[in-house]
């Protein structure tokens, strides 16, 4: 091996590997929303690109500067689906970690105020009611993943 080494011919085995910097880590803090409506529950389908692309989600989406979850919650499912939530009842924090992102989903329960439940979609492609057993059958990502595991073991969906 030392014959064909490179590093070694030229004395600079100590310096090999070069190690880079690791990149820094972004947190993210997210708000996520589970809205029942004769007994399903809303899930959207996200866009053909980008993060996620074509996995299902329950709508929300990024805390703003100086947001709380909450707030966050209540306008994204504005911005997202034209819908109006409140009523918001905390169920759980999820944390997961995809590269370089460290995701914090503050994740609730909350209602349709006013009488309306159709979304109008802005930031998805396709959207579905279905019942909390059929969750299963649709591809989430992490996040959602997780919140759907914990749902079934707290809550027996």
């Amino acid at each position: 091996v030392r014959t064909d080494c490179l590093a070694f011919s030229l004395d600079l085995v100590s310096e090999r590997p070069v190690l880079t910097k690791p990149p820094k880590t972004i947190f993210i803090e997210m708000a996520t929303g589970i809205v029942e409506h004769d007994g399903k529950i809303l899930i959207q389908k996200r866009k053909t690109t980008g993060v996620w692309a074509n996995l299902w989600e329950f709508p929300g989406g990024r805390l703003e500067p100086g947001e709380t979850p909450e707030i966050a919650l209540v306008r994204e499912y504005q911005e997202e689906t034209e819908l109006a939530v409140g009523n918001l009842k905390k169920i759980t924090t999820v944390q997961h970690s995809y590269t370089i992102y460290r995701v914090t989903l503050h994740c609730y329960f909350c209602s349709l105020l006013d009488g309306r439940y159709e979304p109008v979609l802005h930031g998805a492609q396709e959207y579905r009611w279905v019942e909390s057993k059929e969750l299963s059958n649709y591809a989430f990502p992490a996040g959602h993943r997780k919140l759907i595991q914990f749902l079934q073991k707290r809550f027996s969906l």
